[in-house]
């Protein structure tokens, strides 16, 4: 959420003002802790290999090149190492510094990555926003788009990655409903209901799903067209969403008298149900169908970050453990709900050679879309993959 720690109660409409002041904060260095890391966007400030371990867990991912040391040593990594979307437990990524009480949306993310995470790495951070402006949305409410950098620093101060974070901003309705919200019961989207037999062929899918893992794929056997193997994800249910912040983390959310003391600092981000009079965090939307109606969305949702991780599955089990992944841009396409599936599709669209490095690289188009063929996400990805010819671009990690 914001940076700063004057928070007023929640807005249902974004004024000149406010906006001119989030502009303000375009190319500023957003404050972090003495460790160089933004408190209440850090979960992980070290990688072990129990987090590692857990945020795969989170997603549902029992890869061994994450989670099985005495597999990974016999890797070209020598080590355990952290899917891509790890580094979300160190920042979340989302810059959207003022506008308070102001609900953020998660739109998508750039990664680029100059090396893998593996236990041991130790990290700082530099923040700053890089654009704020507002977008009109015909028949509705305007929104404001907010986009940041966060870049990834390890121990030695050597760079790891770099993201850039687009943020929807959307005004909360009022209390009792608004144009999006509804009570969460007759407004909106039906919850999928799956039959027996509808969920058992689903089930049998996932089942039968594989992982290149030690079978190298080698650049030079890959052509441009070539689909990789869909990854099926769902239905999606709130013991999906539960384990997933058991890995992702929660620094936003805080308990009892903690949640208490953050509260005054931070007003708008507290959501009060109107049914029993307490205070939730704005962001159990995702679990709560109540609080999802009182922040503008119709039903329960799973979570951004959650969803774009789902999406580069399919490109880490398919390039397999030598491969890396060197750069992915997700865009986020609607609300995905409780009861929904998402079909993680991939199909490469260039194999080249990076001029500078000779690294062989392949650029692959990613989609996802839910059981009714609507797209809920869209990507694309740049892998490198060692050759069978030559072994010089082979992504292993310096000795330094």
């Amino acid at each position: 959420m914001t940076e700063s720690g004057d928070d007023e109660p929640t807005q249902h409409v974004i004024d000149d003002v406010a906006l001119e002041t989030a502009k303000e904060m375009t190319g500023v260095s957003l404050h972090t802790t003495d460790e160089g890391l933004r408190r209440r966007h850090c979960w992980n400030k070290e990688a072990t290999k129990d987090s590692i371990r857990h945020f795969a867990h989170g997603y549902g991912d029992d890869n061994p090149l994450y989670t099985d040391p005495t597999y990974a040593v016999d890797t070209v990594w020598g080590d355990v190492v952290a899917p891509p979307t790890w580094l979300y437990t160190v920042d979340r990524t989302v810059v959207a510094p003022k506008l308070p009480g102001i609900q953020w949306i998660h739109g998508g993310n750039r990664f680029e990555f100059e090396r893998p995470v593996q236990p041991g790495d130790r990290f700082h951070v530099e923040v700053r926003q890089t654009n704020c402006e507002r977008k009109e949305r015909p028949g509705s409410t305007d929104i404001v788009l907010q986009e940041g950098e966060t870049k990834y620093f390890d121990q030695r101060d050597d760079l790891v990655a770099t993201s850039v974070c687009r943020t929807l901003r959307v005004p909360r309705p009022p209390a009792g409903g608004g144009d999006e919200g509804g009570n969460g019961d007759d407004d909106g989207p039906e919850i999928e209901r799956w039959t027996t037999e509808a969920l058992q062929e689903i089930e049998e899918k996932v089942l039968a799903q594989t992982r290149r893992g030690a079978e190298t794929r080698y650049w030079d056997t890959v052509s441009e067209g070539d689909t990789l193997e869909e990854r099926i994800k769902g239905p999606l249910s709130l013991t999906d969403i539960l384990c997933w912040y058991a890995g992702y983390g929660t620094p936003l959310y805080n308990a009892n008298e903690m949640f208490v003391r953050e509260r005054q600092r931070h007003p708008g981000e507290a959501y009060r149900r109107e049914d029993i009079g307490i205070y939730e965090h704005a962001a159990m939307g995702h679990l709560d169908p109540t609080v999802a109606a009182g922040v503008g969305a119709p039903k329960a949702y799973d979570v951004g970050p959650q969803r774009i991780t789902w999406l580069l599955q399919v490109v880490t089990d398919w390039i397999g453990d030598n491969g890396f992944v060197r750069a992915v841009d997700t865009r986020l396409q609607g609300m995905h709900f409780i009861g929904d599936v998402l079909y993680c599709r991939g199909t490469v669209t260039d194999r080249r050679t990076d001029a500078s490095t000779g690294a062989r690289l392949l650029d692959i188009e990613l989609r996802g879309v839910n059981q009714h063929d609507e797209v809920r996400i869209t990507g694309d990805c740049t892998v490198q993959l060692p050759s069978s010819e030559w072994s010089g671009d082979t992504p292993l990690i310096s000795d330094a």
